[in-house]
């Protein structure tokens, strides 16, 4: 068998070039940054892709041998989607006229290559922590954490999740914590085996494609490597996603978080029905920031309504067995509806929230997790 022939079913090879291609750009300003790089030997074929800030590397068993090129990751996935899963696939080189031959028995594709040379090359650094935790833990402790993450350009070290270890009651846990200054999340698990990690905000767009490659994955454990002061490494046996961390500060959370309990307490029985009732509210405005207003005390029915200037009013009652106030007098406080909604999707078992007043955050409590919601103000 030729050094420069491989072969793959379709069906493999498109789910480990997709899984790839999460990281190359979709419109780069350098050609290369929208290229795969794929090579095969001893059995695996290798497909990589970055756009700089972070680089992923998947693999799967093939026959043959192919020295390392490069390729565009969209047109080269457009041609796979057409293909059947079970079409044997043939990749080959023609290096005298700088092309990649992707064949089966019915098709073949001449794709233009760039220099392997010019693939950007891995920033190899030490390893000084290495910890396993499942795809599970990981999705609990960084999903339910990036609703809250900034956008915010200027205050650049709050666009991530704060990955680190704190010492909690009953000894030490890993805690992640996202804010964007106007709410706040923090979510616990306990520690895991292995080095203790240090402290690091994982930028957004790593921890978005983190969930996107983990989000049908087996409950199974990983190997999560922090390489370097600047660098994270998630590891499974089909893949690796390598990215940079956010070069700051991350702010002391714990200050911004009430201590006192609140003077009302609301008890979330029902998390995804509270959403349905709060959306059903906002939807008499088309304002993204539309306020929704809890009403009601011990004495009195919960209802959530919400007001619009140029469409005009809407009041939801809410059943007490999906939520009610369990202590406290009358009150009425206002909350973004997006804002709750994110909230009841991050804490979708129970929660109860401490309410100070109209110009206090909110303290909201759940099994393993701490937020903090601030309210917005009635006209």
């Amino acid at each position: 068998m030729s050094d420069n022939t491989a072969h793959i079913p379709a069906g493999v090879l498109r789910q480990v070039l997709a899984i790839a291609s999460t990281a190359t750009e979709k419109r780069p300003s350098v050609p290369i940054l929208g290229n795969l790089l794929i090579s095969a030997e001893a059995g695996t074929l290798t497909a990589i892709g970055t756009d700089l800030e972070e680089r992923v590397t998947a693999h799967s068993p093939c026959a043959g041998k192919l020295s390392p090129f490069t390729v565009s990751a969209h047109r080269t996935n457009a041609i796979l989607e057409s293909l059947p899963a079970d079409a044997l696939v043939t990749l080959r080189r023609d290096e005298g006229n700088g092309l990649a031959i992707l064949s089966t028995a019915a098709m073949e594709a001449r794709l233009q290559t760039l220099p392997a040379s010019d693939f950007p090359k891995p920033h190899t650094q030490k390893a000084i922590a290495e910890w396993r935790i499942t795809a599970g833990e990981f999705r609990d402790l960084f999903g339910r954490a990036e609703h809250a993450m900034s956008q915010e350009e200027t205050r650049y070290y709050l666009n991530g999740v704060f990955l680190h270890v704190t010492e909690a009651s009953q000894g030490y846990e890993l805690r992640t914590c996202a804010t964007d200054g106007h709410r706040l999340i923090q979510l616990s698990a306990p520690l895991p085996e292995g080095d203790v990690p240090l402290e690091m905000i994982v930028a957004k767009d790593a921890v978005r494609q983190l969930l996107k490659l983990l989000a049908d994955t087996p409950d199974d454990a990983m190997l999560i490597t922090k390489q370097g002061e600047l660098s994270l490494r998630v590891e499974r046996p089909t893949w690796a996603h390598d990215s940079k961390a956010i070069d700051g500060t991350f702010p002391d959370y714990n200050r911004a978080v009430p201590k006192q309990d609140g003077r009302s307490l609301l008890d979330v029985h029902d998390p995804a029905a509270l959403s349905v009732l709060v959306q059903q509210a906002r939807a008499i405005g088309r304002e993204p920031s539309l306020p929704v207003t809890f009403r009601g005390g011990m004495d009195f029915p919960l209802t959530i309504s919400a007001r619009s200037a140029e469409e005009g009013e809407t009041e939801v009652q809410v059943p007490p067995e999906v939520a009610a106030w369990v202590a406290g007098a009358d009150l009425q406080v206002a909350f973004q509806a997006r804002y709750l909604a994110d909230l009841c999707r991050a804490l979708p078992e129970r929660f109860t929230m401490h309410v100070i007043g109209q110009n206090a955050p909110a303290r909201v409590t759940s099994t393993g997790a701490t937020a903090c919601l601030m309210p917005m103000r009635l006209s």
